[in-house]
């Protein structure tokens, strides 16, 4: 994580990444819960069999 914060206020600094929105934090947040419930699943149901 350390990485990428200084990655992105580089990014930031220079120009080519924007500030985020509320809004692009909690999609992303949404989509990365999604994909981790998503993982478990596929995982579970590998595992069981």
């Amino acid at each position: 994580i350390p990485f990428t914060l200084w990655a992105r206020s580089r990014l930031r600094r220079a120009g080519v990444l924007r500030a985020t929105r509320p809004r692009d934090l909690a999609l992303g947040l949404g989509f990365a819960g999604a994909a981790t419930v998503a993982a478990h699943t596929v995982a579970r149901r590998l595992t069981k069999a």
